[in-house]
């Protein structure tokens, strides 16, 4: 049984690192666009708001995998994973 939870999270690791990969070079596309400096917090783009929103969505699937994995058990919600 171990071994299957053990091939699942391999999987699931090479998925979320090919989905980190994807939004790092977004994110560094983003880059030759608009510098990332404080004089530039107040520039909003769609873009840069779908990006942060993966981001999130991509931190709360690792938060559950990583407790359901830690605990063996399944959690829907992130927020009882961080508490």
């Amino acid at each position: 049984m171990a071994f299957i939870v053990l091939d699942e999270v391999i999987i699931l690791k090479d998925l979320f690192f090919q989905v980190y990969k994807k939004l790092e070079e977004e994110v560094i596309d983003l880059s030759y666009s608009v510098l990332f400096v404080d004089e530039n917090l107040i520039v909003y783009s769609l873009r840069i708001a779908d990006l942060i929103s993966r981001c999130n969505i991509e931190i709360e699937s690792l938060v559950k995998l990583l407790y359901s994995s830690a605990n063996n058990k399944e959690n829907d919600s992130a927020k009882e994973c961080i508490e």
